[in-house]
């Protein structure tokens, strides 16, 4: 079928607030998407390899056996945190909360952790005075000093265990990659079924978005229907450069797609720019596969 030069595709570029929309829905479906693979597939089937229910009751039994965790109301908290106002004998607790900070400097003892750290801490702090060799509180202290001094002691005692206890700093580095591993996995699947799959099967590359808000994807080169290898570009651009750089520099990426979006004279996204694609409005322009598609339309258009 030869060529009319006399008859043009013409094609209504998408309003911005209906793109925006789109992106909108998109990434609240994405993140619908993200959880549910997260939760229900990649953590659970992760797990079974990665010996995750291991780890994290290794992870918990270090905790305890610092001295500086205790199980409270079923859940592993520090013990400081146990404290209960109505405590008729206050002094008492805080007795107890020296009993595991000493235990702790004294079990977990190494270049970083050190008894005589907590010592000399005691000795600064007026609170106490040596008495044959053990520091005993004085006589005028309240409890409200003491709960001062303890809780810095505490929080100093917690900063120690958690820099310089090589086997919770490799159990906590472990689990710490399981989550890693499990948003990455989630997270790119998510937008692998979201971005390519579902457009690569949606007859004008549509998302899921772009379907509900009447936006269509074509060929920036004729306005045609949108190519596969178009899409596939599109999505490898939208993941590497908007995504995965995104993660690495604070989201710049993804602000200067933005930026080109909504101040180019195109209108067009980063993405769309290396795929050569203009996204359209369906509700004020049909989109056609080719131009001997275009034209049978118009032929019957003009009879």
């Amino acid at each position: 079928m030869s060529v009319n030069p006399s008859l043009k595709n013409e094609i209504v570029k998408a309003p911005l607030i209906r793109r925006f929309g789109a992106f909108i829905t998109d990434v609240f479906i994405l993140l619908l998407l993200f959880l549910s693979l997260n939760s229900y597939v990649v953590s659970p089937l992760l797990a079974k390899s990665y010996q995750y229910e291991s780890l994290v009751d290794l992870y918990l039994n270090r905790q305890l056996d610092s001295n500086l965790y205790v199980t409270y109301n079923n859940k592993i908290v520090e013990f400081i945190d146990t404290y209960d106002s109505t405590l008729e004998n206050q002094y008492k607790f805080y007795e107890k909360v020296d009993e595991k900070l000493s235990a702790f400097y004294t079990d977990f003892s190494n270049e970083g952790i050190k008894l005589s750290d907590f010592n000399s801490s005691k000795e600064t702090s007026n609170l106490f005075e040596l008495v044959e060799g053990e520091y005993v509180l004085k006589n005028n202290v309240t409890v409200i000093q003491l709960s001062e001094f303890y809780s810095k002691e505490y929080d100093k005692a917690i900063s120690l265990f958690n820099h310089y206890d090589d086997e919770y700093l490799d159990l906590a580095r472990k689990i710490t990659l399981f989550d890693i591993y499990s948003i990455l996995i989630s997270s790119s699947v998510a937008l692998i079924l979201l971005y390519l799959i579902i457009p690569l099967c949606m007859k004008n590359g549509e998302t899921l978005g772009k379907l509900l808000l009447s936006i269509g994807v074509v060929s920036a080169k004729d306005g045609f229907r949108v190519k596969k290898s178009q899409t596939v570009v599109r999505f490898l651009i939208l993941f590497i450069f908007e995504f995965a750089l995104s993660l690495f520099l604070v989201a710049i990426p993804l602000i200067v797609s933005f930026s080109f979006l909504v101040f180019s004279k195109k209108s067009n996204a980063i993405h769309d720019y290396f795929a050569a694609t203009i996204c359209v409005d369906k509700k004020q322009c049909l989109i056609y596969k080719n131009y001997e598609e275009f034209l049978e339309h118009e032929l019957v258009v003009l009879k």
